[in-house]
């Protein structure tokens, strides 16, 4: 039986949940927050926004210097919560990307988790250590970055008591 193996990334982005929903429930924006040229999409998508049973093709350039098909279909969607894409066709054997976002004061957490079996049968764990693990968290680290750079830093409210009216106010700064 093959080891599937688990990624967690969460980043506070200080976007509301309705443009952050915007952005990424557009894959045409994946280029934006990607590695140059590590991932470009094929289909024709138009700027629209995903839906369930949507089915992506991408060409996967590799550290190697080829590229590789990757095929993914969209197989969940919950507007403003939550959308899953999984592989259809692609490096791995088996590939789900579930993307969260929960609105907080000031922004949004949004926390991507991923699920993968690797290829190779027993050398899997080796290569998955040695290569995959490190890529795959090469990838959402440059891409927090990227959302940085896009939409700022967040910054935690700070709250404050307010004698006067017996009550919490919040304020950002």
């Amino acid at each position: 039986m093959l080891k599937t193996y688990y990624i967690k990334k969460s980043q506070k982005i200080p976007l509301g949940i309705n443009a952050a929903w915007n952005f990424f429930s557009k894959p045409d924006n994946l280029k934006k927050i990607m590695p140059e040229g590590t991932r470009f999409i094929t289909t024709p998508l138009n700027g629209m926004p995903l839906y369930a049973g949507q089915i992506i093709n991408y060409k996967l350039k590799t550290r190697f210097g080829f590229t590789i098909d990757w095929v993914s279909e969209i197989v969940e969607v919950e507007e403003r919560k939550y959308f899953i894409d999984e592989q259809r066709k692609g490096p791995f054997k088996y590939w789900r990307h579930q993307h969260f976002f929960i609105e907080l004061p000031g922004g949004i957490m949004m926390t991507d988790i991923i699920q993968y079996q690797c290829r190779l049968g027993r050398a899997a764990g080796l290569v998955n250590a040695l290569y995959f693990k490190k890529r795959v968290n090469q990838i959402y680290d440059y891409r927090a970055q990227q959302l940085v750079k896009l939409f700022g830093e967040y910054i935690e409210p700070r709250y404050h008591w307010n004698n006067k009216a017996n009550s919490i106010s919040g304020e950002t700064h």
